[in-house]
């Protein structure tokens, strides 16, 4: 038989619950079910308090909606290969609804996107030749030379060896976002040890991959096509081209529409194209033949000669992000009607998932634009400025 608990102590576990499963947005899961069970005078006896507002619901200002800094983690020591340990595993994330984790980074305490910790052969950033220990920061080209090779460690304890004959770039919206425009990278994340950390991204002219828990996998990029092959752990493969919201259009439009994602795990493998992401087919889990693969199944492409355009996902998410901020506004007047402010605490649930998809097309879009420019210019490539101004400087941890 069920164990009847005292209110206080069902609101407590309710708000622990909201807090476990929700991720960075907990307590607006646990607030909907917490007000249809009078919670809201209880649980703060329990439970730690909710943010100060005009209702004990209140959802916090724009600023608080912003989701919150990861745990940074201290890069490792560049002795040895960076390879998982046997056995590791990774959790399956469902494409394209985990939460992008970027939060604005103040302009008193920047950032760099990786330290450069090896360098054999020839390696330049902006064109100037670079040793290990230089910080590579989001924005600064790096080439590597043909039987050169970089490696660079994230603040995210994420490990990318660059390839020769390479040439990649960290996103400024995103600085664990690394955008490839032709050659190929090993990325590694390990299992984490417990916090948030950032989300792994890589991205092409052709596609997008994501390691959100542990995973390592060989990409290569060449033309119009890239190919991902998982070693180990699981990652995210996107492709497509982003569809333009109608003007009318409500959190029932998924912006999301118009590209396809698949989930490939060790040993398995896929080839993308600038519109279409192929079948999963069967790779590998050893490096060497990974490499030998992923140069067979690209071959010889040429690069589109037209960019794709970002204006139709930017223009999504910056009309998502201004809905949350209409309706947080909105709901800060109306803390004597409790039925309407229990109301707009839904739609404003709804508004911030729908935000987490635009933002995560955008950013697929953008850094697929940023590939193309990069492949196409080098050092003088230069985002496009709508993705500057419609995604901030962040400390990114997944979009």
């Amino acid at each position: 038989m069920a164990q009847r608990l005292a209110p206080s102590d069902a609101c407590a576990r309710l708000a622990e619950r909201g807090r476990r499963i929700g991720g960075p947005h907990g307590g607006l899961v646990a607030a909907v079910p917490a007000l249809l069970l009078g919670c809201a005078g209880t649980c703060g006896r329990d439970a730690p308090a909710p943010p100060a507002g005009p209702t004990d619901a209140a959802v916090p200002s724009p600023v608080a909606l912003r989701e919150p800094a990861s745990q940074v983690h201290a890069p490792r020591e560049a002795d040895g290969p960076a390879r998982l340990t046997e056995g590791a595993t990774a959790a399956r994330p469902t494409p394209g609804d985990g939460p992008p984790r970027d939060v604005a980074v103040s302009e008193s305490h920047p950032v760099h996107a990786a330290t450069i910790t090896r360098c054999e052969g020839r390696v330049r950033v902006r064109g100037a030749p670079v040793e290990a220990g230089a910080a590579l920061e989001p924005g600064a080209v790096l080439e590597t030379e043909r039987g050169a090779e970089a490696v660079l460690d994230t603040p995210g304890a994420a490990r990318l060896t660059v390839a020769g004959g390479s040439v990649v770039v960290f996103a400024p919206w995103s600085p664990s976002e690394l955008v490839v425009g032709r050659g190929s990278v090993h990325a590694v994340l390990p299992p984490a040890g417990g916090g948030d950390r950032p989300v792994l991204r890589l991205v092409a002219p052709a596609s997008s991959v994501e390691v959100s828990a542990s995973g390592e996998l060989w990409f290569h990029v060449a033309g119009r096509s890239a190919w991902v092959g998982v070693l180990s752990g699981a990652a995210e493969v996107y492709a497509g081209v982003v569809a333009r919201a109608p003007r009318d259009a409500s959190e029932g439009f998924d912006p999301m529409n118009g590209i396809t994602a698949r989930t490939l795990t060790a040993g398995q493998a896929v080839l993308a194209t600038v519109a279409r992401l192929g079948p999963i087919e069967r790779g590998t889990t050893n490096l060497e033949q990974a490499r030998a693969l992923g140069s067979r199944r690209v071959g010889g492409s040429r690069l589109p000669s037209v960019a794709p355009d970002p204006g139709a996902a930017v223009e999504t998410y910056a009309r998502a992000d201004a809905r949350v901020r209409d309706l947080d506004a909105e709901h800060r007047t109306v803390a004597a009607d409790r039925d309407r402010a229990l109301e707009l605490l839904r739609r404003i649930t709804e508004a911030l998932r729908h935000r987490m998809r635009a933002r995560r097309a955008a950013v697929h879009v953008c850094g697929q634009h940023l590939a193309h420019r990069v492949a196409s210019v080098g050092t003088r490539a230069e985002p496009d400025a709508r993705c500057t101004r419609a995604l901030p400087p962040a400390l990114g941890t997944g979009a």
